[in-house]
């Protein structure tokens, strides 16, 4: 024994053989294939469809939905760097992303919740998201960000949404000089897309939804008006 740490080989598992312009076959470890969603893995499996969008659709998971990054997958998969990147970003239409973002997405890792709140709850969250907040479609996710000078707005932050994932803090320089604090989270598309709409995701009809909405407001330093509708 030398002591020396010796890398175990990966696992051959599916050969697919991919055209972008050049016929390549490539080998799929165990490794990456275990890593799949249990639907990627079923569209990934299936000899009937187009081996392209196969291969892209495993790609997509892997970088979007288990954050590896396109260095990682490049050397598992045995594809030169550059003409990963270049696949991804001609030929297969899978989103890159700045290393601020990547930094942001290693997070991921952490389990992110399904909604199961409540109109009030999806109210409560919406306004939030949409007064101090914003917020974007991000791949298969849902980005909240939040930048603030207030202690009390992040606690806010982080208790409305920590619940449904994790929440990643940073301190933050705006170009006046001024700091704050950058608050953000990756949730799952598929539950909180309401996030995305532009009106209200549930009707205001009762005192407690109301004051919830307002409670929102105000600590958003957000403005209230009344007015009354004629006839």
């Amino acid at each position: 024994m030398t002591g020396e740490r010796v890398a175990r080989p990966l696992q051959a598992g599916l050969k697919l053989r991919v055209d972008f312009g050049v016929p390549k076959e490539i080998v799929i470890p165990n490794e990456l294939l275990v890593m799949l969603s249990e639907e990627t893995r079923k569209i990934v499996m299936d000899e009937a469809l187009d081996v392209n969008h196969r291969f892209r659709v495993l790609v997509e998971d892997l970088r979007w939905g288990k954050g590896v990054s396109i260095k990682k997958l490049s050397k598992y998969l045995s594809v030169p760097f550059a003409t990963l990147y270049r696949w991804m970003k001609r030929k297969m239409n899978v989103k890159v992303r700045d290393n601020v973002t990547a930094l942001q997405l290693a997070n991921t890792k952490y389990i992110k919740r399904d909604f199961d709140g409540d109109d009030t709850e999806k109210l409560k969250l919406w306004f939030l998201a949409h007064t101090d907040g914003s917020v974007i479609q991000y791949g298969r996710q849902v980005q909240v960000t939040l930048f603030t000078p207030d202690p009390y707005l992040e606690l806010l932050f982080r208790e409305a949404f920590g619940r449904y994932g994790y929440v990643g803090v940073a301190p933050y320089k705006d170009n006046k000089g001024n700091y704050k604090w950058q608050l953000w989270i990756y949730l799952p598309l598929k539950s909180l897309q309401y996030l995305l709409e532009r009106r209200n995701p549930a009707p205001i009809d009762n005192d407690v939804k109301l004051y919830n909405v307002l409670g929102i407001a105000i600590d958003a330093e957000g403005s209230v008006c009344t007015w009354s509708h004629k006839g």
